[in-house]
């Protein structure tokens, strides 16, 4: 296991201010059993007999924000030695030939060596000033609705339509939105790996992320079918 804790030590893309630590072990508590604790279902991570632990998922999805340089170290140490592989080589070229590469969506592919028709996409959370001008906007709609709602003193007379206000702003910057929306990035790169992109085609996928990662994991899940956990 690994212990998480605060340090001033950068990287070459920094990985969320967080180091991870050998020869730390949280003892299990048989009467207190968390079965959300881990995924029964799909393939299993190097060292796991029949499920994956979420715990493997919140470090896939830390790691979105780590360079090909620090990530695979961590993977090693996390997994064993090259049982997890940061495929960036592959995301890269995927990115350059279908024009993507500029951008601001940020996201990884890590693959199983066990299992090579199974991998993992780690979308990366907010980071950049762009992606919190994303999330702005986003949230721009339903976020204009409430404060309406809030200042007006008959605020709770637009309870009943609130629903119908959000969509007809939202549809007012519709295009825009549709733009700059990394779900549509996310999703096609999903999808060509259902596809066979560059003749490695994957069957069994996961989607994992942290902050706005993991609301852009539910948004890619839900449109490709693959399973999402954040």
């Amino acid at each position: 296991g690994f212990l998480v804790a605060s340090t001033e030590e950068s990287f070459d893309y920094k990985v969320k201010g967080v180091v991870f630590a050998d020869d730390f072990y949280w003892e299990p508590q048989p009467q207190l059993p968390y079965p959300t604790c881990s995924v029964q279902k799909g393939f299993t991570f190097p060292g796991m007999d029949s499920s994956a632990a979420l715990a493997d998922y919140s470090f896939l999805a830390t790691m979105a924000f780590a360079g090909p340089e620090e990530a695979q170290p961590l993977l090693n140490q996390w997994f064993g030695e090259n049982q997890v592989i940061d495929d960036y080589e592959y995301v890269s070229k995927y990115r350059e030939e279908t024009g993507t590469e500029g951008h601001p969506v940020s996201y990884k592919l890590f693959t199983i060596a066990a299992l090579p028709q199974s991998a993992v996409v780690s979308i990366r959370g907010s980071e950049s000033m762009w992606d919190w001008m994303v999330d702005i906007q986003l949230w721009a709609g339903g976020v204009l609705a409430q404060l309406v709602r809030a200042v007006n003193p008959f605020g709770w007379m637009w309870t009943p339509i609130l629903d119908e206000m959000v969509y007809f702003i939202n549809s007012v910057q519709s295009e825009e939105l549709k733009d700059v929306s990394y779900y549509r990035y996310t999703s096609a790169f999903v999808n060509d790996l259902y596809a066979g992109f560059d003749g490695r085609k994957f069957e069994n996928l996961r989607v994992t992320g942290a902050s706005l990662g993991g609301g852009l994991a539910i948004l890619t899940g839900a449109i490709t079918g693959a399973s999402a956990v954040s």
